[in-house]
């Protein structure tokens, strides 16, 4: 189609599709929190579609798709994009966790959300940048 012509890439849409219904279904979407399972059947009308608004609010976690590397969190913690893609530190929930969120994501989530496409991209990406170097930057 137009978006594989423009871009040149290929993205799944039907294994994100599948996966993100099957989310659905089991109540993981975000947009699901304090509702009621009669509610998610309509709004999907019984699990065929999905809501915009509830992809907009996964919108974060899909974003953290293009990182690829799971070693890259905490790059993207310092440089403050995990506050914008999955919320703010509170009592509940502390830099460590974010990070260990952003990792969950990206070596959990991604997969299975886009696939064997998505694979190819990550053995792709981490050929192509070689082994990650790690410093520690003790003035701060």
């Amino acid at each position: 189609d137009s978006w594989h012509d423009k871009y040149h890439k290929l993205a799944n849409l039907p294994q994100a599709f599948r996966y993100y219904m099957k989310q659905a279904r089991e109540g993981h979407m975000k947009a699901q929190k304090g509702s009621k399972n009669y509610d998610w059947t309509g709004a999907t009308r019984s699990f065929t579609v999905m809501p915009i608004g509830w992809m907009e609010m996964q919108r974060g976690e899909i974003d953290l798709c293009a990182a690829i590397n799971s070693e890259l969190c905490g790059n993207l913690e310092v440089r403050g994009v995990l506050e914008g893609k999955l919320g703010p530190i509170s009592a509940d929930f502390t830099r460590d966790e974010r990070i260990l969120e952003c990792q969950r994501v990206i070596n959990e989530v991604c997969p299975l959300a886009f696939g064997q496409l998505w694979l190819s991209y990550q053995s792709f990406t981490n050929q192509a940048c070689g082994d990650p170097l790690q410093t520690w930057r003790s003035e701060e």
